[in-house]
């Protein structure tokens, strides 16, 4: 799973971020959570570092189902 999406600055990453864990990862049950198979990835670009496409432009986030927060993608 995959979200792309777009922030005008890396500022406000996140922010996203943190609603994403809230209204969406706290919303499933740990089983449910636990049970997931494969990667949850959000892929967040930013228009003020868009003269860097591709590099430079997108954060990777990888979520962390043990403890049910995205994480820096390493």
């Amino acid at each position: 799973r995959i979200v792309f999406c777009y922030r005008s600055s890396p500022d406000a990453g996140p922010d996203l971020i943190r609603f994403l864990d809230t209204h969406v990862i706290d919303s499933m049950r740990i089983e449910d959570r636990l049970n997931l198979e494969g990667d949850t990835l959000v892929v967040m670009g930013y228009r003020n570092k868009s003269e860097t496409f591709p590099y430079g432009f997108f954060k990777w986030w990888n979520l962390n189902r043990d403890i049910g927060r995205f994480e820096p993608f390493r």
